[in-house]
């Protein structure tokens, strides 16, 4: 049997992750733009919040340089690119890709078998904050409409527990007064207990 404690420490350090950067400017440039889409912003900020703490910038970095190195030898060599995900929201390149117009490359296909520039420069440009936003945001519009935020976690992630933990941070996500203080007694997060 687990020990509910411990199933529950996971959650509760994305809950104090949350709290540490719920004045970042990211966190406002997401709501604002959420509103000006009307899309629910619970959902973008859970996303941004599982992928920033759970891939800090140092691991980005490391991305990022994996990434030229293998742009380089599809280009150069013909070696397939995996199909990664890159950025503050881990936006897969083949979603980059089909945001972009290319039908040829699908968003869950294992590998890229050739890169043009301007695909290349796709995949650049949507390392940016704006583009990464602007690609959720389509992402959403896709798939997620009409969902709730656990299923949105599963679809944009394609694991359960992504899901699972999606949901819980959306319910307790509130802009203006959030705190990690949970009940974990009844199942039943709350704020400001």
């Amino acid at each position: 049997m687990f020990d509910t404690k411990e199933k529950e420490k996971p959650f509760e350090i994305l809950c104090e992750y949350y709290n540490k950067i719920k004045a970042h400017k990211q966190i406002k440039n997401i709501i604002d733009t959420s509103i000006n889409r009307k899309i629910p912003y619970k959902v973008a900020i859970g996303i941004y919040i599982m992928e920033t703490f759970y891939r800090p910038i140092y691991i980005r970095i490391v991305e990022y340089l994996l990434l030229v190195i293998g742009i380089f030898l599809n280009v150069i060599f013909k070696i397939p690119l995996r199909n990664i995900t890159i950025g503050k929201l881990q936006i897969g390149l083949g979603t980059i890709l089909s945001y972009y117009g290319n039908v040829k490359i699908g968003m869950h296909d294992r590998y890229i078998y050739s890169l043009s520039i301007n695909q290349i420069m796709f995949i650049f440009k949507a390392i940016s904050w704006k583009y990464q936003l602007e690609i959720l945001y389509w992402w959403y519009k896709i798939h997620g409409l009409n969902e709730t935020p656990g299923k949105i976690g599963y679809l944009y992630n394609g694991e359960i527990i992504y899901g699972i933990m999606l949901q819980r941070l959306v319910n307790i996500i509130d802009y203006n007064n959030c705190e990690s203080k949970v009940s974990l007694s009844n199942g039943n997060y709350r704020l400001g207990m």
